[in-house]
């Protein structure tokens, strides 16, 4: 089971353009504690593994204090079956912060959120310089010797020049990159809307990279994702690519005052898999993609594609 602990609600220290959070009904700007994640835990078969992820609103907004004793109740009471992810956008890391979590594991993989180093129009921190704020804190991990994965949502802002980016972030010390398509929701503020590429578009950005990240070894240094799970002849467990008409229900969001939700990106406003599923041929790779987004005309086309792009490589 994977569970988003939201820890301080829909509270966070940026105004993202495509943040489906901020702007939602309902959840005030409270602190989920400790105690209600203990209950949750005590609510969950014990067979379960537990995948929890810190997440916001802005996860470090959270009070140090309060997190170790989150992280002790989470190792206490989940024992071995428990584990626990970070993803933040990185700009209240600090050497503090690294050392709470190194001491809960060593191996602590911290997540953030970064689209680009460049000024990016759809994520915005008040008047700062967002590129060389975020540069610093990678840097600082590295320092630290810290494992850091990044999470990019891919749109029309940064599409163009998002190689030599991915290049700087291996250059800064990044060991893992998660590629995530922008996707329209109706929390979203309409700039954000608008940048969000087509089906199409998106496949064909994702061979350049993968094209790239092959043809320079960049795949030595950095794991990139969809990649790493598609051209794997291991069982494929990425939601947007799963073939199960229940994979939505594997996600759990908790909320400030114990309420729960499911996946966020479903919760944001849900379609479902498309009808032509049903017949084709490519469902048991496909999937039918993210039950929350909307597809356009080409998505379907666009999924063939890359299916024939994949088998190709992987031959």
């Amino acid at each position: 089971m994977n569970i988003n602990l939201k820890l301080v609600g829909s509270n966070c220290n940026m105004r993202c353009t495509y943040c489906y959070e901020h702007d939602m009904p309902t959840w005030a700007e409270k602190r989920l504690v400790p105690a209600e994640v203990s209950a949750f835990i005590r609510t969950v078969p014990a067979h379960e593994e537990l995948r929890f992820l810190l997440h916001g609103g802005e996860p470090l907004l959270y009070p140090k204090q309060e997190m170790a004793r989150l992280l002790d109740v989470i190792a206490t009471e989940g024992g071995d079956r428990a584990k626990i992810f970070i993803q933040t956008n990185g700009t209240l890391i600090d050497d503090d912060w690294i050392d709470l979590f190194r001491r809960h594991d060593p191996e602590f993989v911290f997540s953030l959120s970064i689209d680009s180093l460049q000024q990016d129009g759809l994520r915005r921190l008040g008047r700062a310089n967002l590129g060389n704020l975020l540069t610093k804190k990678l840097e600082l991990l590295r320092s630290r010797g810290a494992t850091v994965g990044v999470v990019s949502v891919i749109s029309r802002e940064n599409e163009a020049s998002f190689i030599p980016f991915m290049e700087h972030l291996a250059e800064l010390g990044v060991k893992f990159l998660t590629l995530s398509k922008l996707r329209r929701n109706r929390y979203a503020q309409a700039e954000s809307n608008a940048s969000v590429l087509s089906e199409e578009a998106f496949v064909l950005f994702l061979e350049r990279v993968l094209r790239h990240w092959i043809d320079t070894h960049l795949y030595e240094s950095l794991q990139v994702q969809p990649f790493m799970t598609l051209l794997s002849p291991a069982a494929n467990q990425l939601c947007t690519f799963l073939n199960s008409p229940s994979k939505c229900d594997a996600f759990v969001s908790l909320y400030p005052g114990g309420m729960q939700t499911g996946c966020d990106h479903r919760d944001s406003g849900a379609s479902s898999r498309l009808p032509a599923c049903d017949t084709c041929a490519i469902v048991s790779w496909c999937g039918g993609g993210c039950f929350g987004e909307e597809k356009d005309e080409t998505y379907c086309s666009a999924r063939q594609y890359l299916k024939a792009l994949i088998d190709e490589i992987r031959i």
